[in-house]
């Protein structure tokens, strides 16, 4: 009886690290899993499941997923911005977050709104936004285009471009331009 509590307990703790592990991945389903046969284990077989929590502490310490932070167990964060060059938002930055993941350019109801004789840019513009983790950019049918710089490169209507960090842009002319950037974020200081 008290193998089998053991195993239980063991099965408990095992589960609940792969459970924290995988949500740090936003996949819960590795921790319940993993506790399921922890505790399926524990009953059939109580001397083996110390050895299979030895395993999962081991699998969890050698095979931390790309990006996880090494302190937290959560995946590191990055601030992600776009910045206003020039034109009549110099200097303005924009945060580009999970919790607001799209910002929208032009002069009529958008998040990144200019002034409404801003010559060239549409009611709206283009947008930002996340997919997947990373930054897109997609022209949202303006009538003076969105480019890349430098070079040029025009953006056609409705498809999206990923974007990377330090990557610039333009709404209609160089005069009007942005800078996209990734930094990872300040972590808080521990009291």
């Amino acid at each position: 009886m008290i193998l089998t509590v053991k195993a239980l307990l063991i099965a408990l703790l095992l589960g609940g690290a792969l459970l924290v592990w995988g949500l740090g991945l936003g996949l819960p389903i590795p921790g319940v899993a993993a506790m399921a046969v922890e505790a399926l284990v524990g009953l059939l077989l109580p001397g083996a499941a110390f050895p299979l929590f030895f395993c999962g502490l081991v699998f969890l310490l050698l095979f931390r997923p790309a990006g996880e932070s090494g302190g937290g167990g959560r995946p590191a964060d990055v601030h992600r911005a776009v910045t206003a060059l020039n034109g009549p938002l110099q200097g303005r930055s924009y945060s580009l977050t999970e919790r607001e993941p799209v910002l929208t350019f032009g002069r009529s109801g958008c998040s990144v709104l200019f002034p409404p004789n801003t010559p060239g840019v549409s009611g709206n513009h283009c947008r930002v936004y996340l997919r997947g983790g990373s930054a897109v950019l997609e022209d949202e049918g303006s009538r003076y285009g969105t480019f890349l710089m430098p070079g040029g490169q025009w953006l056609a209507p409705h498809q999206p471009h990923p974007l990377a960090d330090g990557m610039q842009f333009c709404l209609a002319s160089p005069a009007v331009s942005f800078r996209y950037t990734e930094t990872p974020a300040q972590p808080y200081p521990h009291s």
